[in-house]
């Protein structure tokens, strides 16, 4: 596996220390990609320099300032790593930081992000104490949508085929393309949840020519109320925000019953394929979807849906039929038919669609709680048998 160091240039006043510490990593399973963003000159020497040293691990591209969300995307759409690790030319990155990332990435292949810790540091590179600005830990949800949506920062990994799932990186062009970042973690936890790593990986360095400095308080809350509107949009939530700083709060809007009419049904073939439910689901278009492994009285189903106001109901042991809304898959990538056992998707299925915050009504589908327990060790209060 590779890892992807990704860094839009702007500035050169620590350029310099910032590639030293990519350069210094234990690990050489990564390459730096670099791309002078219409920065400084001083930027600009380095990079040369830089390409004139050679060193193959290390592309260096220059072009105009697209943004920061516009860098972003130029470095992601030319390299090729497994992962992408996003950096910034005035940070500094651990020296296990690539060691440690792609250490829990094999252990937890399914995740769409690893995230870690970071601490804040002075001009000269000293360790600054006080509080850290976000949180760090699994973000909270309500039916379906993240109500602290500025809980991220870095250091993070994205699995380069997650990532691949999502639009990529965008940002706000009236706020120099920033907001890409939070953008991206609520893409990526559409595909799958994320992972975390208790230690120190990254120096976010603190000093008067930073970009976040540009942005005022009122621009990043505007920014959040966006993203967080655009989100309820893309999935399809029945839902209205209605307050304007985060922690946000959802109102729930008023829902027709189902009918027959509404529900697309999907069946099991006679190939025995494991991923009949996702392409099945990928066929439909009706707001809800009733997965079958056997014959069953729909309209019952429908009823209790109704009656219970669900979001994904399990009428029949073992998990062998699901009636699910639209938005739920939408919300939690479906069906993981890569990394979890035929036997145990369903179980899963229901697991992301909990954590997400949506109800779940019925008899928990049956799995192999040995893998179940390995992906969801951070959620065993979600596991079926719980």
């Amino acid at each position: 596996m590779q890892v992807s160091i990704e860094v839009p240039v702007f500035k050169g006043r620590f350029l310099r220390p910032c590639v030293d510490s990519v350069l210094a990593q234990t690990s050489d399973a990564w390459t730096l990609s670099l791309y002078w963003n219409g920065g400084d000159e001083q930027s600009r020497t380095i990079l040369e320099r830089l390409q004139h040293e050679g060193d193959a691990r290390v592309r260096v591209f220059f072009g105009e300032n697209r943004g920061i969300a516009g860098g972003r995307k130029l470095l992601t759409d030319h390299s090729e790593g497994d992962y992408i690790l996003p950096l910034d030319d005035d940070d500094i990155l651990c020296p296990r930081a690539v060691e440690r990332f792609l250490q829990v990435a094999t252990g937890c292949p399914w995740a769409s992000l690893i995230r870690a810790r970071r601490v804040l540091i002075d001009v000269e590179g000293n360790i600054v104490e006080q509080e850290p600005w976000f949180p760090f830990g699994p973000r909270s949800y309500d039916r379906g949508m993240v109500t602290d949506i500025f809980n991220q920062s870095q250091p993070y990994l994205i699995r380069r085929s997650a990532y691949n799932r999502t639009r990529g990186w965008t940002g706000f062009p009236d706020f120099m393309g920033a907001g890409e970042d939070c953008d991206i973690f609520l893409q990526l936890e559409e595909v799958a949840h994320f992972e975390f790593i208790d230690e120190v990986l990254y120096e976010y360095r603190l000093h008067d020519g930073r970009a976040s400095l540009s942005l005022t308080n009122a621009a990043a809350f505007e920014m959040w109320r966006r993203l967080c509107d655009g989100a309820i949009t893309r999935i399809g939530l029945p839902l209205k925000r209605v307050n304007d700083t985060p922690p946000f709060v959802y109102e729930r809007l008023p829902r027709r019953p189902v009918t027959l009419e509404d529900v697309n049904v999907v069946t099991r073939g006679t190939d025995g394929a494991s991923t009949w439910r996702m392409a099945g689901f990928r066929a439909t278009q009706r707001p809800v979807v009733c997965f079958l492994g056997e014959h069953a009285d729909i309209q019952t189903f429908i009823r209790t849906l109704n009656d219970t106001g669900a979001d994904l109901l399990a009428p029949s042991p073992g998990g062998k039929i699901l009636l699910v809304r639209r938005e739920v898959v939408a919300a939690t990538g479906g069906f993981d038919e890569q990394y979890v056992p035929a036997s145990s998707q369903a179980a899963d299925f229901w697991i992301q669609a909990r954590r997400r915050g949506f109800s779940c009504v019925g008899i928990p589908p049956e799995g192999d709680l040995g893998a179940l327990r390995s992906k969801w060790r951070s959620h065993t209060n979600l596991l079926p048998s719980s």
